[in-house]
Order: C-alpha cells, then structure tokens, then sequence
C-alpha cells in the first residue's frame, strides 16, 4: 500500500486565480482505535456547518460498519503560491 498522499487547503470562497492556499505532499497513517477516539471527538465537535452531533456510540457503530478510518497526515513538502505573481507559480515552504 502506498502511503505518499497530496492534499490542497484553500478557502473555497476565494475567487479563482486569487487567493493563496497550500499543496502538501504527506505520508497518511491509519490512526488506532484509541488514537481515533481522540480523533473522533474532535471531529464531531466541529461547528458549523457540520453541527453538534453527539460521538457517543456513532463511533463503534462507524467501525463495525468499516466505514469511516481516521488518518494522520504527516507533512513532507509544503508549497504555497506565491500572491505577487501573475501566473500560478508555488514556493516551498521549508519544514523545520
């Protein structure tokens, strides 16, 4: 199984070509089932609009059903584009 991973993070309200975002290369791990607990309360304690949805027993009923998993992404490159360009051009952000 391959664990390298991209992702993008933007605000989708930007308008296209304007704005900046973030592209990342990252290496995904499944979270254990403790880990995922963690996890799992964060998510449902999201705001709006995802809403208040109580954790209680959506978990283990998640799992059962295999239908959710909980991932770590650990970045390895991160780029942002750069705002004083014209055209789409991204700078590496160096991770520490």
């Amino acid at each position: 199984m391959n664990k390298n991973i991209t992702l993008a993070i933007f605000d989708s309200h930007q308008n296209f070509g304007e704005g900046v975002g973030l592209q990342i290369e990252a290496v995904a791990e499944k979270l254990s089932f403790k880990d995922s607990l963690s996890a799992i309360k964060l998510y449902f304690e999201r705001k709006w609009p995802y809403g208040k949805v109580s954790p209680n027993g959506i978990f283990e009923e998640l799992v059962k059903n295999k239908v959710y998993y909980f991932y770590k992404a650990t970045p390895t490159k991160i780029w942002m584009n750069d705002p004083r360009e014209e055209t789409d051009v991204r700078v590496e952000i160096k991770l520490s």
